[in-house]
């Protein structure tokens, strides 16, 4: 499931008027880890709960190792020859800052 679709979801369960508190923190928990499976270090994210993995660079992925979506990364492959290294690798911070960003909300 996309990202953006996993939020949504997430999203609704916190606007629903039924009683879900008690499926809120596992379903937080697991948007948050699918998320974090994009840009934090692999046996980080296996040993620490989503809810105390510090957002610093020391627990993040190498810029070239973080995944982006699926289309984009085939659109990066394909024309690989053709983006600038620099560019790229501005493209892939901007997706990492936006992901961090998104977990420091979802903490909130």
């Amino acid at each position: 499931m996309k990202k953006v679709n996993k939020i949504n979801c997430l999203n609704l369960e916190f606007q629903s008027s039924d009683t879900r508190i008690h499926r809120l923190l596992s379903s937080s928990r697991a948007t948050m880890k699918s998320i974090m499976k994009s840009f934090v270090k692999t046996d980080i994210l296996e040993n620490n709960d989503a809810f105390v993995i510090p957002m610093i660079s020391g627990c993040f992925k190498e810029i070239s190792e973080i995944s982006l979506a699926p289309n984009t990364e085939i659109y990066v492959l394909k024309y690989k020859d053709m983006i600038p290294s620099n560019n790229l690798k501005q493209f892939r911070l901007n997706c990492l800052n936006l992901l961090v960003e998104i977990i420091k909300q979802m903490r909130k």
